[in-house]
């Protein structure tokens, strides 16, 4: 009876695995088609621009918008086009408020690689969205359980706002995979209340800062953070509620601090 149990827990554990790797292969080649001759939207000259201006010169000084991680990591796989130009010599690249053009000039009239460009720079935010789906495949297997996992990937990575977004060279999707996993594990650090957990700990400061260096927007949810500290939706605690909801709120602006030198590193240590 065991070998059969455990023979009916192996066999559903690799359907599961194919079930998983068929959905993320189903998500990546209908991103994939879809990028092929899909004319850039307005704003991706912009991010793409910003990203490569900052990996090629370290200087943030057209990330005035959003920190730049994700149009950094956007702009990787341009570092196989060595021959890009940037137009650092136009005075738009001196003037706080010249990135929109410099980007124009960057995209249309000093490189003609315009399609290769774009491609490029969107396929590592179709990763990210990838990323995005397993997290909400191990957060559906830590609520609900085995059974509620692969439909909660493939919902996920094959819901219309995600499939849009997921494949253009923005910062929505890495900021979304940050915050949601930021606040998965301050959930999972939060299901003991009574000790600090260090290790658990030290995740979610990681990922809070890596939040906060991937969209200006993701500050919005330290508020939610904090609500969600002081609701009484854990394990009882010894002590009591109040002081297990003082510590978990203590716990969240003490990740704060490492969270913005992170930040900070992000920048290149620039202010």
């Amino acid at each position: 009876m065991l070998s059969l149990a455990g023979g009916k827990w192996v066999t559903g554990r690799v359907a599961r695995t194919w079930l998983v790797v068929t959905a993320v292969l189903l998500f990546f080649c209908l991103a994939l088609d879809s990028l092929v001759d899909d004319s850039p939207t307005m704003d991706e000259q912009n991010h793409i621009a910003r990203g490569l201006a900052f990996l090629r010169t370290g200087d943030p000084r057209l990330s005035l918008e959003h920190p730049p991680l994700i149009n950094t990591l956007s702009v990787l796989p341009l570092l196989t086009m060595p021959e890009l130009r940037l137009p650092t010599d136009h005075p738009s690249w001196e003037r706080r408020e010249g990135w929109y053009e410099f980007a124009d000039l960057f995209l249309w009239q000093y490189n003609h690689d315009t399609d290769r460009i774009v491609f490029l720079s969107r396929l590592p935010i179709v990763f990210l969205t990838i990323a995005l789906g397993l997290v909400g495949y191990r957060f559906a297997f830590h609520f609900w359980g085995r059974a509620a996992a692969v439909p909660a990937l493939a919902l996920l990575l094959l819901e219309p706002n995600l499939m849009a977004h997921g494949r253009y060279a923005t910062t929505d999707l890495g900021a979304t995979l940050f915050t949601f996993l930021t606040t998965f594990l301050l959930w999972r650090l939060w299901l003991d209340s009574s000790r600090w957990h260090w290790r658990r700990w030290l995740p979610v400061a990681l990922v809070m800062g890596l939040a906060f260096g991937s969209k200006l927007s993701t500050l919005g949810f330290v508020p939610i953070w904090a609500m969600l500290a002081l609701l009484p939706l854990y394990p009882a605690a010894p002590g009591g509620n109040g002081r297990a909801a003082l510590r978990r709120l203590g716990q969240l602006l003490a990740a704060g601090i490492p969270a913005l030198l992170i930040v900070w590193l992000i920048f290149g240590l620039e202010w």
